[in-house]
């Protein structure tokens, strides 16, 4: 009596055509004289089979493990589609609450709170660029005339005249400076907007083309997500423009008006005088002492101490400004400080140096 066969697999087809394990024949025939040798299924094929055994005794009879795994997979795929659309939903539900401003504590009040208490103000960062800056090479220019003057044993009117001439003409000059180098800046920078505005309006889908690029390599952006992207910033031109230059030239699109430029010197040049008049106050105040009283060493010591806090209090406050932390602000400050002394330091080597190879001259 000829026997049926039925094919059996103990591995996985994939929807690819990818079978992993081995097939085996079985004969199922009520004739024994001819039994068929059953292969020995693969090492992958037996850790299949197993995995189908387990995953049969946890589904209802007459469901196969591949149905199984089948069934699995499509549940999972439809619990992350339902966890990522519930996602968008409230996302899209806390934007819309933004935009109608009912969104609990969102208010513009607690915005305007948020980015003074955590965040540098625009107010309090648009000059404090040009007043540590000014503030800073006060301190340590006429600290280092001094320094200099000192070394080479000058008289103490004559270190103190060449202190007060070069706070008064430094001081103009590194304003006048600032203001010179902003303006230049600003030309610049209009210039380089205006080329780009007119390069969008003649090609906008090229222009849009190159943002697509930088976005992807820049932001490491999916392609369709930055063409989604770009879409919607070709709607607003100044945005565009504005985020073309940062990509593509590296520029700040906004720049300052002509008064803050004016503003920025004003501060350079004020910080410059206020900041480099403190080593000259102390000498100011050793002209109360008779000349023969007066020590010029102790007087340069003082000095020396007012100058590091000066510089170290710049450094620091110039971190708080800008809303940093504890450890910021203290290397801030001792950074600027280790500035000053290092250039107070060369200084005086340059003066004690000069002077003893002039007299061994004379």
């Amino acid at each position: 009596m000829t026997g049926q066969v039925h094919h059996v697999e103990t591995g996985v087809e994939l929807t690819h055509g990818l079978n992993y394990g081995h097939s085996t024949s079985i004969n199922t025939a009520h004739d024994k004289d001819e039994p068929q040798q059953a292969q020995q299924p693969s090492f992958v094929g037996q850790g299949v089979a197993r995995t189908g055994r387990y995953m049969s005794s946890r589904v209802a009879p007459g469901t196969s493990s591949l149905q199984a795994a089948n069934r699995s997979f499509l549940e999972d795929g439809q619990q992350n589609a339902t966890a990522a659309s519930s996602e968008e939903e409230r996302t899209e539900t806390t934007l819309e609450q933004v935009s109608s401003g009912s969104h609990g504590s969102s208010s513009n009040e607690d915005l305007a709170h948020h980015l003074e208490t955590m965040h540098a103000g625009l107010r309090n960062a648009q000059f404090l660029r040009s007043a540590v800056y000014g503030g800073i090479d006060g301190v340590i220019t006429t600290f280092s005339i001094i320094s200099s003057a000192h070394g080479a044993n000058l008289g103490y009117g004559v270190t103190v005249a060449l202190g007060i001439a070069n706070v008064l003409a430094d001081g103009f000059s590194m304003g006048f400076g600032d203001y010179i180098s902003g303006k230049l800046e600003k030309s610049y920078v209009e210039g380089e907007r205006g080329k780009e505005l007119a390069e969008f309006r003649r090609k906008p889908k090229h222009e849009m083309a190159e943002m697509v690029e930088m976005l992807e390599k820049a932001e490491n952006m999916q392609h369709q997500d930055a063409k989604t992207l770009v879409r919607v910033m070709a709607k607003y031109e100044h945005m565009f423009i504005r985020n073309m230059m940062q990509y593509e030239l590296n520029l700040n699109a906004e720049t300052e008006s002509t008064g803050d430029l004016v503003k920025n010197g004003v501060a350079t040049c004020s910080s410059f005088l206020l900041f480099g008049c403190l080593p000259l106050s102390v000498y100011f105040i050793g002209f109360g002492w008779p000349e023969e009283d007066r020590d010029s060493n102790a007087i340069y010591a003082v000095a020396c101490i007012v100058c590091a806090i000066a510089l170290f209090a710049v450094g620091a406050f110039s971190a708080i400004l800008v809303k940093q932390d504890r450890g910021q602000v203290l290397n801030n400050g001792t950074v600027t400080l280790l500035n000053g002394a290092v250039a107070a330091s060369l200084s005086y080597v340059v003066g004690f140096l000069c002077e003893r190879a002039l007299t061994g001259a004379g």
